[in-house]
């Protein structure tokens, strides 16, 4: 049985980041836990690479 561990992750705000038009997201959480989710390979439509926030300036 091939699986897969997934964090779930949910959309901040109500449309994408205007500087860098993709979306920003965050962990979604239950009661302060990250939700997690083991499903079959199969099901996975798409793939997301997330890239991460490392300080507050701006990149030149």
């Amino acid at each position: 049985f091939e699986c897969a561990l997934v964090n779930w992750f949910v959309p901040v705000g109500e449309a994408p980041d205007p500087d860098t038009g993709m979306w920003v997201v965050e962990l979604e959480r239950e009661r302060g836990v990250p939700t997690l989710a083991i499903i079959p390979v199969d099901s996975i439509a798409r793939v997301a690479h997330l890239i991460g926030v490392y300080g507050t300036a701006a990149l030149p």
